[in-house]
């Protein structure tokens, strides 16, 4: 009797198809690391918003608690990239008239700055204050942008010349990722997020970015 054998034979997988599944794979990887990158945009503006939130209720703190003028103060030192637009630190005012940090300062997470081109659509909100001179202590960088708190805790932003504070409603922060090149912010994409202080003192953080837009 004769038995009748089928051989099959393997078939391998060609170079087209090798090709596609190669592609496949690049364009995967692709996707993923772009998730994990905007993930960690998400988390790194969501750290410096708590960052910042925390510099603003510890300047308002400090000048009620000790019945004095205090400020949160970012940095605007171009000189030193690691600082620029990132530092934060409280000031108060004391009875000498100078300028002293009340704690160590903070920074905001890696890629995140204060962007002072942005700010938060909240029609009739003051600027923030600039500083580029004043009775200074110890090694306090006069170069700044900052939010003034008075000793009942009100926002206070601006000064004139005889260095009497000016009629404004609060002020609107701005944070977004980005990098320093060449000294100057450049933001990276779209992502940003915002903080409204209020005159009260009280806070109220903006993920919309559509409510985010350039300084006039």
């Amino acid at each position: 009797m004769t038995i009748s054998r089928t051989q099959t034979k393997n078939k391998g997988f060609t170079l087209t198809e090798l090709l596609v599944v190669i592609f496949i794979m690049v364009i995967l990887m692709g996707i993923g690391a772009l998730s994990i990158m905007q993930n960690n945009t998400g988390r790194g503006l969501n750290a410096g918003m708590s960052t910042l939130e925390s510099a603003i209720n510890e300047a308002r703190s400090v000048a009620m608690s000790k019945g004095t003028r205090a400020r949160m103060v970012i940095n605007n030192d171009q000189a030193d990239t690691s600082k620029y637009l990132r530092q934060i630190v409280t000031m108060f005012e004391t009875d000498a008239g100078m300028w002293e940090p009340a704690f160590r300062s903070v920074s905001l997470p890696a890629n995140v700055f204060f962007d002072p081109d942005q700010e938060v659509n909240v029609a009739g909100m003051g600027n923030l204050g600039t500083n580029s001179a004043g009775d200074l202590s110890r090694d306090y960088n006069p170069d700044d942008y900052y939010v003034e708190f008075n000793h009942l805790g009100i926002c206070v932003i601006g000064r004139n010349a005889d260095d009497e504070p000016l009629n404004t409603p609060g002020a609107t922060l701005a944070l977004v990722s980005g990098r320093i090149t060449g000294g100057n912010l450049v933001p990276s994409g779209n992502e940003k997020t915002g903080i409204v202080i209020w005159r009260n003192g009280s806070t109220t953080n903006v993920n919309d970015v559509n409510q985010i837009q350039d300084r006039p």
